[in-house]
């Protein structure tokens, strides 16, 4: 005996469940569902509590803007046409401590499905008149003759993304016959489903094993159980990310070379020794970070990450400074002229004892055609810009490393591009406020992250508040306050169309 795979389950087809005749099984091919396992990994979207079951006479004025299960037997059907031939249908239904009557309006299955005598759960806001007397309308309803069998009443019941051709209904039943199969042993196979976790790690970790959570994420008693089974498969969804990512980045490492840097830890020590300020202990830490990337056997991938005012520029001078000596040039990429400019300014003065050529490209620098002639020469040296620097006339024969600040403010197809100007290019993000996609990156192990923890002392701690639009007239009184005490202030407003010609970025 074996246990059963989700390999295994993913060449059984649908249509070799009960009612899934070419029709529906051709519906949900179209939703790419064709097999056991994908309709199994066709989680909910939602559920809807009909798990709490009141008898009638607990049903009372607090119930009557939220949704009521109950269980009864019908002891009255009775169908009214009005003038305008809309049919009514009235079903009587008691349990052995009052009686409540259910309408329909319209439906012909209601009074052809349901007889007297039938035992049914039915759900649906109740609706209590002065008399004291309950009438639900149009509820869901369905009769059973074991409690076991409901599929709309009685749980939390899973509500499915829609699919041409098919009710959540019709999901519901189709999942519960292929668990049924699964709960039992069948021919060569034992009853659940293989787990890629060790019995030893499920108990340490309290985690469900995965059959259990794949049932309890379509048919949970109550909602711990919807949580913890999410927590299992969302774990499931980041090991197999994980996974993906990690054969990524290891055909990553064997089919791209490192290039060769030429410095040394003296070399870098003393370009440190004469920066115009001490390096905080992270700064330090994450320089060599960095460093030690550029000398393995790949080209490195890494994200720097620090609070505004924590001292990424400098962390990046030491990188461009170690480029430079090994005889290469470095694009340091930045989203507007405004913060172009002020890394040509601020990294200046980081280099302003070495003897580095440091070139201005935006779209309005005066001297445009030699930096490109410098770029195109393959001239060491450092090469800050704009979109200018991954434009169509750019051609990079000697590029080593690319610097990208504001990470958050360029497309992905903008990053990918500069990779692309010349052969194995190590790549340094810089942002304080990464983004969910960049954050992804570092998690699934395709980009390595370093993160500067700490501020350069004298920096002031940062206070954030939150006002209501209430509040404006206090705010410009501050505003004003602080103004004539000789401080800078900055007003962010939402912008329409970002560029590269302003300063300024869209607030979503």
């Amino acid at each position: 005996m074996v246990e059963r795979s989700v390999t295994y389950l993913n060449n059984i087809k649908l249509d070799s469940l009960k009612g899934f005749g070419e029709k529906r099984y051709s519906s949900l091919k179209k939703s790419n569902l064709s097999s056991i396992a994908d309709l199994l990994r066709f989680f909910p979207k939602k559920h809807i509590d009909r798990s709490k079951i009141k008898k009638i006479v607990e049903i009372n004025d607090s119930d009557i803007d939220k949704e009521v299960t109950m269980i009864g037997n019908i002891s009255k059907v009775s169908v009214f046409t009005t003038r305008s031939r809309l049919r009514i249908t009235t079903l009587s239904i008691s349990d052995n401590s009052g009686n409540v009557k259910a309408k329909w309006f319209g439906p012909q299955y209601i009074e052809s499905r349901f007889k007297e005598g039938d035992d049914v759960a039915l759900s649906g806001k109740p609706d209590i008149k002065k008399t004291g007397s309950i009438e639900f309308k149009n509820p869901t309803i369905e009769k059973f003759s074991d409690i076991e069998e409901l599929n709309e009443t009685g749980s939390f019941i899973p509500i499915y993304q829609k699919i041409d051709g098919m009710t959540s209904s019709s999901v519901r039943k189709a999942l519960k016959e292929i668990i049924s199969i699964l709960d039992t042993d069948k021919d060569k196979f034992t009853a659940g489903l293989s787990d890629m976790l060790s019995n030893e790690i499920l108990k340490k970790h309290s985690l469900l094993p995965r059959y259990d959570s794949i049932k309890q994420i379509h048919f949970p008693k109550n909602e711990d159980q919807y949580k913890d089974a999410r927590n299992r498969l969302a774990l499931d969804e980041f090991l197999y990310l994980r996974s993906i990512f990690e054969n990524l980045k290891s055909k990553y490492k064997s089919e791209n070379k490192g290039l060769e840097f030429s410095f040394t830890k003296s070399d870098i020590e003393k370009f440190i020794e004469h920066l115009p300020f001490k390096l905080t202990k992270s700064q330090y830490a994450t320089s060599y970070e960095i460093l030690d990337d550029l000398i393995k056997e790949y080209p490195m991938k890494r994200l720097l990450q620090g609070d505004v005012g924590s001292g990424k520029t400098v962390v990046a001078a030491v990188a461009i400074y170690a480029a430079y000596i090994s005889g290469y040039q470095v694009a340091l990429m930045a989203p507007t002229e405004v913060l172009a400019e002020q890394h040509f300014n601020s990294i200046k003065i980081f280099l302003n004892n070495y003897d580095i050529p440091i070139n201005l490209l935006t779209s309005s620098v005066s001297d445009r055609d030699s930096v490109l002639q410098n770029i195109e020469n393959g001239t060491p040296g450092l090469f800050i810009g704009t979109h200018a620097l991954i434009s169509k006339k750019v051609t990079y024969k000697n590029l080593s490393l690319a610097v990208i600040d504001e990470q958050h403010r360029f497309g992905v197809k903008q990053r990918y591009e500069i990779t692309q100007k010349s052969t194995n290019v190590n790549i340094l993000v810089m942002t304080a406020t990464p983004i969910p996609r960049s954050l992804a990156l570092t998690a699934y192990g395709d980009m390595d992250i370093s993160i500067i923890n700490e501020k350069p002392r004298g920096r002031q701690p940062i206070k954030t508040y939150v006002l209501p639009q209430s509040k404006i007239n206090e705010v410009l009184l501050s505003m004003d306050r602080a103004i004539k005490n000789g401080a800078l202030i900055y007003w962010v407003c939402p912008l329409i169309e970002e560029s590269e010609n302003i300063d300024l970025i869209a607030v979503n």
